[in-house]
């Protein structure tokens, strides 16, 4: 009878010993799902939110919460009449931060063979939080600013939880007749780690429209991420002004520089 009673002592501290170990298993993952999970949110990239009132900046729209930079790689090419060639490249830096202030950055364009210089020629902000826009020159130290308009009040952009990317993009050029323009979807594809969408843009300017006396055939592709409100990459086929091509690179998903949605010191303020 004793032996039968050290027997089950042995086997209840044995099963006590088992159960502790397994406590302990569970403690060590429950831990490290929760640090893997901390890690994952971590990495995640944030949530862009479209505001009521969307501002746009060449191919950037002013979303919060989604800051990012990004160099833009322009190249244009034309033919003359006579057949004379012409290829100039640029570039422009972008920058948009979480509270959807934006900056952009010309450069001067130069031949394909020779280097872009290291200064922007304008540069241009935008400032949907103090409600001004700027145009600032750096070669003559002056900065032009206007006020940028009030909230829509159309409901159908209040109402729209993910509107267009920029309107602008798929409007024909002002100096052409008022046309509905023939649009095709290309379909889906990856750019600088986002999924973009494609459309192809083609208007007809008819014969005798600008004293052409045959038509004239413009054409606009784009590749669009909603989803970050920014185009990837836009290239336009135009017979007056040849090809341009504007590929958006180098894109980093972090916080720019405060300073850069601001007017520096030394520059002189003028309203507009």
């Amino acid at each position: 009878m004793i032996a039968d009673l050290r027997g089950a002592l042995r086997n209840k501290l044995a099963g006590g010993t088992l159960m502790r170990a397994l406590q302990k298993v569970i403690l060590v993952c429950g831990m490290l799902a929760l640090a893997d999970s901390t890690a994952m949110a971590q990495t995640q990239p944030p949530k862009c939110t479209f505001p009521t009132h969307l501002f746009g900046l060449r191919d950037v729209v002013s979303l919060t919460g989604c800051p990012f930079s990004a160099v833009v790689e322009i190249e244009r090419s034309q033919t003359l009449a006579d057949g004379t060639q012409i290829h100039t490249k640029s570039k422009a830096h972008v920058y948009r931060d979480s509270f959807g202030r934006m900056r952009y950055e010309s450069y001067a364009p130069a031949g394909v063979d020779k280097d872009i210089a290291d200064s922007p020629n304008m540069i241009e902000i935008l400032d949907p939080v103090a409600g001004f826009g700027y145009l600032l020159d750096p070669r003559s130290a002056v900065a032009g600013r206007h006020k940028l308009p009030g909230p829509e009040t159309n409901p159908e952009v209040g109402g729209q939880s993910q509107p267009p990317l920029a309107p602008a993009s798929a409007s024909p050029p002002a100096q052409e007749p008022r046309q509905n323009p023939l649009k095709e979807k290309l379909g889906t594809r990856e750019m600088e780690g986002l999924i973009v969408e494609g459309w192809r843009t083609t208007w007809m300017v008819p014969a005798q429209a600008e004293g052409n006396d045959r038509p004239l055939t413009h054409e606009r592709e784009t590749w669009n991420s909603n989803l970050m409100g920014i185009t990837l990459l836009v290239k336009t086929s135009d017979p007056r002004t040849g090809e341009v091509e504007r590929r958006m690179t180098n894109l980093e998903r972090l916080e720019p520089d405060a300073a850069l949605f601001q007017v520096p010191a030394q520059y002189t303020t003028r309203d507009q």
